[in-house]
């Protein structure tokens, strides 16, 4: 398996994701300040324009890809080489 650096967003301004549950369903939760997200570049689901798709807590989001530029910070995860 080839290595790949996971990106990394810490939160800082607490915002709304969406937890998708079945393919019609799907439910609102805010996004706490301090949150550690790992975007997903690559995923089962494809996002609606605009979004984003990143893991959080094992589980994954959509959200808006405006709030991860505005409202988190950037690093590269190093101890998560797959």
């Amino acid at each position: 398996m080839p290595e790949r650096l996971m990106i990394q967003y810490r939160v800082k301004v607490p915002f709304t994701g969406f937890l998708f549950k079945l393919e019609t369903e799907s439910s609102s939760i805010v996004l706490p300040s301090g949150a550690i997200l790992y975007y997903l570049p690559i995923s089962n689901r494809k996002p609606l324009l605009g979004m984003a798709r990143v893991l959080w807590q094992g589980r994954e989001y959509s959200i808006f890809e405006k709030d991860l530029r505005e409202k988190c910070e950037t690093s590269v995860d190093l101890s998560r080489l797959a």
